[in-house]
């Protein structure tokens, strides 16, 4: 019986070493990184002992690798049993390195494979369809019919989901003797069944060429062709790492070769036909273990991309352009500030501080209202203010500490730099176009005209000269007058009909990945408004999907009074569709809609992230700008500060 006393040892110091990298490494950069760049700053964790606390900004990426922290702990697992086994001082029976060694090598092929990396050692389905067994099938193949193999299914494995889910990557482990001990059992079959006389060549045909790799892949294209995908995505491409079969025979060792052949030669021509059927089927096969673990390092998480020079305007953007909270004046401080949008505790109506709805009525279905425990948290200033109110004083508080216009001119000056960079363009002020789709220029234009003027009616005025509905400057009479940035002169074009042929734009996978979910979900809104015979007829067959919450019609808020096409929620998934289809960056105020689309379910499909990475040929950034770009909200405030100036504290009338 050998001693594997030496070989313990060897396997310890190599599972401590596997597991010092794993330590070390940085799992970002298996995690998916949306290029999303979002200003709205979150307070962070480690600031909140500091008096001044700090903020940071808020990353949209992926929550976890799937099956990653149980296969660390499994890793960890067998390094303490492997310590035992030391500290018993009984030598092992069986070699303790092909454990280790293969652990070692599915860590390499992780931190190898393209991320992002979706999930890890994943049950994908059961293989429903059969597969090959090796001899006992005689090369035929196993439907899985009758008898008690019908009541069992296959349960198919993936080693790695790279690439967000477009690449399933399995480890083939086994060595080229397995297979050769495959084909002799598989040729003894086949010789029973055929004289001598037979003209069946036992090393060539069909009937021969299955066999645990080529089930193996068969069984993976059959799962990947079934299993659920998001919005757009196609079946995954399959990869098989053949970690001890080398990709020539010149690679082969000595005890594989014919000594009397001049030349290295497989030890069976079904090998090579075997990996040329795999070529066939466009599985792409790497061929041995990756580089060292000191040579790995994993891909670093590209680079945030710019803002695109083509700015997509969401309704929450034209909403908050025209509000007066940028416009007007700042307050010199909070006590002004409060002037102008709260009202005096002896205006208030109702008793205690609850929180009012929007309107400050109480009518507000629930949104504004509050614990009582958050309620006795917030500033005793805003205790018992309406819901607008609340949001207006904010606003203005924000705006006093980041104006608006300023942070958007001095982001797209520093985006125009970086875009001079990479592609070129040449020039000192940044030539920024404006866009927005029909229904978020129709939501503003209701939203603002189907009432009676707000104040003295500038937030209007700004609206009609910025959607051309009137001549004249946006900025006219605006504390930013003269002083606009790439917002001087201000015009939105508004998009026609006609759709752009997305495959000469120059776009990341989240843009195609966020036209094909927010198309989705508007086909299936838009759907659902048909009567019930024409939407079962175009239905058909398929199952129909039920909307998601924030599309319901009983879930959708109306505004009191402004008279409105299209809900809001509908109107922006229109802007962040066409966005993605023409590459831009979709500018908004605030994250409702993008945040309700991110979080559905048919978004985070099992297997699969919202997308992958279009790399440039550097490498270290995506091909395209960013997607979207999310600012703080600013609300309309011209009707409320005017009014209050002239000591009028009414409420909207509820019937209203």
């Amino acid at each position: 019986m050998p001693d594997f006393t030496s070989n313990l040892h060897a396997a310890h110091d190599q599972i401590q070493s596997l597991l010092s990298h794993i330590h070390s490494f940085p799992t970002e950069r298996l995690m998916y990184h949306a290029p999303v760049l979002d200003r709205i700053y979150l307070p962070s964790l480690e600031g909140r002992s500091d008096d001044q606390g700090t903020e940071q900004p808020r990353i949209w990426r992926q929550e976890e690798v799937m099956g990653l922290k149980k296969f660390i702990e499994s890793v960890e697992h067998h390094e303490q049993q492997i310590q035992s086994m030391i500290d018993s001082g009984v030598p092992p029976q069986d070699d303790p390195l092909p454990s280790v060694q293969g652990l070692e090598t599915f860590w390499k092929v992780v931190v190898s494979c393209e991320p992002p990396v979706v999930g890890v050692r994943m049950p994908m389905g059961s293989d429903k369809g059969g597969s090959w067994f090796g001899p006992g099938s005689k090369g035929r193949k196993m439907t899985g019919s009758g008898g008690k193999r019908a009541k069992k299914t296959k349960e198919v494995w993936v080693d790695v989901l790279a690439a967000g889910g477009k690449e399933w990557i399995r480890i083939y482990s086994k060595k080229i003797s397995h297979l050769l001990a495959e084909f002799r059992e598989q040729d003894s079959y086949i010789n029973s069944d055929f004289d001598s006389d037979s003209q069946i060549d036992s090393r060539g045909g069909d009937a021969c060429q299955y066999n645990s790799l080529l089930a193996t892949a068969q069984d993976l294209r059959r799962a990947a062709s079934r299993a659920p995908r998001i919005p757009g995505a196609a079946a995954p491409n399959l990869s098989l790492w053949l970690t001890r079969i080398p990709s020539t025979p010149e690679q082969l060792s000595a005890e594989y070769l014919d000594p009397e052949s001049p030349v290295p030669e497989w030890p069976d021509s079904r090998i090579p036909q075997t990996l040329a059927m795999l070529k066939e089927w466009s599985v792409t096969v790497h061929h041995l273990s990756p580089p060292p673990l000191s040579e790995l390092s994993g891909h670093p998480v590209p680079k945030p991309p710019p803002p695109s020079m083509k700015i997509n305007f969401d309704i929450t953007t034209l909403l908050g352009l025209c509000s007066d909270v940028l416009h007007y004046p700042l307050p010199k401080d909070s006590e002004e500030a409060a002037k102008r949008s709260l009202r005096p505790k002896d205006q208030l109506i109702g008793k205690g501080s609850a929180v009012r709805g929007r309107d400050g009525t109480g009518k507000g279905k629930g949104k504004g209202r509050r614990e009582k425990d958050a309620e006795d948290e917030e500033d005793e200033i805003l205790k018992g203010q309406s819901q607008n109110s609340r949001e207006l004083y904010r606003c203005i508080l924000e705006e006093m500490e980041r104006p608006w216009v300023e942070e958007f001119n001095d982001v797209m000056t520093e985006a125009w730099e970086e875009h001079k960079t990479l592609y070129g363009l040449t020039g000192d002020e940044p030539q920024v176009e404006f866009w927005a789709t029909k229904e978020a220029a129709q939501y503003t234009f209701e939203a603002l005209t189907s009432g009676p003027a707000h104040g003295l009616g500038a937030e209007q005025r700004r609206m009609k000269r910025m959607l051309g509905y009137e001549e004249g400057d946006v900025f006219e009479g605006s504390r930013y007058e003269g002083k606009e940035g790439v917002l001087k002169r201000l015009k939105v074009k508004i998009f026609d009909g006609g759709t752009r042929d997305s495959e000469k734009v120059e776009r990341t996978e989240f843009h195609v990945s966020l036209e094909a979910i927010s198309k989705a979900f508007l086909d299936e809104y838009h759907t659902s408004l048909q009567p019930p015979g024409v939407i079962k007829k175009s239905q058909g067959k398929f199952k129909p999907y039920i909307l998601p919450n924030f599309l319901q019609p009983k879930k959708i808020s109306a505004p009191p009074i402004a008279k409105i096409t299209l809900p809001f929620p509908v109107v922006s998934l229109h802007s962040l569709c066409r966005g993605a289809r023409e590459g831009m960056t979709t500018v908004m105020m605030g994250t409702a809609t993008f945040k309700e689309v991110w979080g559905q379910s048919r978004w985070k499909v099992r297997g699969w992230e919202r997308a992958g990475y279009n790399l440039a040929p550097c490498g270290d950034r995506e091909k395209g700008c960013a997607a979207v770009m999310i600012f703080p909200y600013r609300v309309f405030g011209e009707g409320k500060r005017v009014r209050f100036e002239k000591g009028d504290y009414s409420y909207p009338n509820p019937s209203a």
